[in-house]
């Protein structure tokens, strides 16, 4: 199964913050047989929250 990991925070983006939350997340789904395929940060902006998951989903 392929999985796309999608983070939001404009403090991810911005740099203030490491985003170690996938970095562990894509580590636990590789250890349990998942294809990690992309990982995408965007900010805290609904519209481009929606549209990433959209993006994500076509790619399904």
């Amino acid at each position: 199964m392929r999985v796309e990991l999608l983070t939001v925070g404009d403090e991810l983006l911005l740099g203030d913050t490491i985003n170690g939350n996938a970095a562990w997340m894509g580590q636990r789904l590789s250890e349990h047989g998942l294809e990690v395929t992309r990982s995408v940060v965007v900010g805290d902006e609904l519209d481009v929250i929606v549209e990433a998951d959209e993006e994500a989903l076509d790619r399904v």
